[in-house]
Protein backbone atom coordinates (compact mmCIF):
# COMPACT_ATOMS: atom_id res chain seq x y z
CA UNK A 1 0.00 0.00 0.00
CA UNK A 2 0.83 3.52 -0.71
CA UNK A 3 -0.74 6.80 -0.56
CA UNK A 4 -0.57 10.51 -1.21
CA UNK A 5 -1.83 13.23 -0.16
CA UNK A 6 -2.28 17.09 -0.38
CA UNK A 7 -3.72 19.62 1.44
CA UNK A 8 -6.05 22.03 -1.54
CA UNK A 9 -7.09 24.64 1.36
CA UNK A 10 -7.44 25.12 5.21
CA UNK A 11 -10.18 22.10 4.99
CA UNK A 12 -9.92 20.42 2.04
CA UNK A 13 -7.45 17.85 1.15
CA UNK A 14 -7.16 14.97 -1.89
CA UNK A 15 -4.87 12.51 -1.99
CA UNK A 16 -5.10 8.68 -4.49
CA UNK A 17 -4.57 4.86 -2.69
CA UNK A 18 -2.80 2.23 -4.40
CA UNK A 19 -2.60 -1.14 -3.03
CA UNK A 20 -1.09 -4.15 -4.90
CA UNK A 21 -0.44 -7.77 -3.94
CA UNK A 22 0.30 -11.18 -5.05
CA UNK A 23 -0.50 -14.03 -4.56
CA UNK A 24 2.31 -16.27 -2.55
CA UNK A 25 0.97 -19.61 -4.60
CA UNK A 26 0.77 -18.47 -7.61
CA UNK A 27 2.92 -15.41 -8.39
CA UNK A 28 1.10 -14.31 -11.77
CA UNK A 29 -2.31 -13.41 -9.80
CA UNK A 30 -1.75 -9.97 -8.84
CA UNK A 31 -4.42 -8.11 -7.50
CA UNK A 32 -4.52 -4.58 -7.35
CA UNK A 33 -7.06 -1.07 -6.19
CA UNK A 34 -6.73 2.64 -7.03
CA UNK A 35 -8.73 4.77 -5.10
CA UNK A 36 -8.41 8.72 -5.81
CA UNK A 37 -10.69 10.68 -2.88
CA UNK A 38 -11.53 13.99 -1.60
CA UNK A 39 -11.67 14.97 1.87
CA UNK A 40 -13.72 17.97 3.59
CA UNK A 41 -12.79 18.91 7.07
CA UNK A 42 -16.50 20.32 8.17
CA UNK A 43 -14.65 20.92 11.84
CA UNK A 44 -11.77 19.34 13.60
CA UNK A 45 -14.43 16.87 14.77
CA UNK A 46 -16.23 15.68 11.97
CA UNK A 47 -14.22 14.66 8.00
CA UNK A 48 -16.49 13.74 5.50
CA UNK A 49 -14.49 11.85 1.99
CA UNK A 50 -15.60 10.48 -1.24
CA UNK A 51 -13.71 8.45 -3.12
CA UNK A 52 -14.26 6.16 -6.61
CA UNK A 53 -12.03 2.67 -5.76
CA UNK A 54 -11.13 0.82 -9.02
CA UNK A 55 -10.36 -2.82 -7.93
CA UNK A 56 -8.60 -5.94 -10.22
CA UNK A 57 -9.08 -9.08 -9.39
CA UNK A 58 -7.25 -11.82 -11.14
CA UNK A 59 -8.84 -15.09 -10.04
CA UNK A 60 -12.79 -13.41 -10.60
CA UNK A 61 -10.85 -11.83 -13.91
CA UNK A 62 -13.10 -9.03 -13.18
CA UNK A 63 -12.47 -5.26 -12.43
CA UNK A 64 -14.91 -3.65 -9.92
CA UNK A 65 -15.32 0.04 -9.55
CA UNK A 66 -17.47 1.76 -7.12
CA UNK A 67 -18.21 5.18 -5.39
CA UNK A 68 -17.70 5.23 -1.48
CA UNK A 69 -19.00 8.00 0.83
CA UNK A 70 -17.36 8.42 4.20
CA UNK A 71 -17.97 10.35 7.62
CA UNK A 72 -15.63 10.28 10.34
CA UNK A 73 -16.59 12.14 13.99
CA UNK A 74 -15.64 12.41 17.33
CA UNK A 75 -17.86 12.88 20.48
CA UNK A 76 -17.59 12.84 23.90
CA UNK A 77 -15.33 15.37 26.42
CA UNK A 78 -12.26 15.73 26.03
CA UNK A 79 -9.26 15.29 28.65
CA UNK A 80 -8.83 19.53 27.81
CA UNK A 81 -11.80 20.45 28.89
CA UNK A 82 -13.83 20.34 31.88
CA UNK A 83 -17.12 19.69 32.63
Amino acid sequence: STYVEGLVRRNLTVGARYDWLEDPLAPELETWAIEPYLSWWQSEFVRLRAAYRLLHDPILDDEDGRFLFQITWAAGPHKHETY
